[in-house]
């Protein structure tokens, strides 16, 4: 399935992993799977400052599937992990990996918990990680990342998260998309390497770097592997 650059606009998340601190180790190999996937993962070390319990219903809500991750140390105290399952379950958006032998809660008796009890076995890890990326792709409708411009064709991860999308048509910002394009195809020994863009909020700043991932996608990539974009603003 190919797409414009248009398609990846203000994406919402794909993915929102709820688990436990002290599972942080299966959350970080989980993450990884799933992004190396093109998936976009929204996880609590994404919250903004202010109330945090608000932040998460609203990601539950927004976000296309919940993945929870059931262990010995959820079951001895759920907490908000039970929250984030029946809230998820209640929208039809909960899909839970069992990480060991945990007993399963009889009020989730009709839900399938996918086994990930091999995330320390290098081995078990890599196949049911497959069956998991494939079972989350399948529920989140997931198109693959490609972009098909005139004559070539390019497959890159992307995720803009939270900023927001480009504006139909980015007018008086002619200088600064020239130098981003200048840095971007340089090469050394005067390989440009980073660029700060430095203004006031609502300057354009989102809108410019977004105007020029759009830009690059729509070119096939321009050589990128990934495309990501995050601010602690947004």
């Amino acid at each position: 399935m190919t797409h414009a650059a248009d398609d990846f606009r203000a994406r919402e998340y794909d993915v929102f992993v709820s688990y436990k601190r002290l599972d942080a180790d299966i959350r970080d190999i989980l993450i990884a799977a799933l992004e190396a996937a093109g998936l976009s993962v929204w996880w609590d070390a994404k919250l903004q400052s202010g109330k945090w319990r608000p932040q998460l219903a609203e990601r539950i809500r927004s976000t296309k599937l919940v993945v929870a991750l059931w262990s010995e140390q959820v079951a001895q105290k759920p907490d908000e992990v039970a929250d984030e399952m029946s809230a998820a379950r209640a929208l039809d958006r909960l899909m839970a990996l069992k990480t060991d032998a945990a007993a399963i809660p009889g009020v989730y008796g009709d839900e399938n918990f996918m086994p990930f009890d091999g995330w320390d076995d290098p081995t078990q890890r890599a196949t049911q990680l497959a069956a998991i990326v494939a079972e989350v792709r399948r529920r989140v409708d997931a198109p693959a990342f490609v972009v098909t411009p005139t004559g070539a064709t390019a497959t890159i991860p992307v995720e803009f998260g939270d900023i927001p999308g480009a504006p139909p048509r980015l007018v008086g910002r002619e200088d600064e998309m020239a130098m981003l394009r200048a840095a971007w195809e340089s090469k050394p020994p005067q390989k440009v390497n980073a660029v700060v863009l430095h203004a006031l909020g609502g300057a354009g700043k989102s809108a410019l770097l977004r105007t020029f991932a759009n830009e690059l996608l729509a070119a096939g990539g321009g050589g990128a592997r990934r495309i990501y974009g995050w601010s602690a603003y947004s």
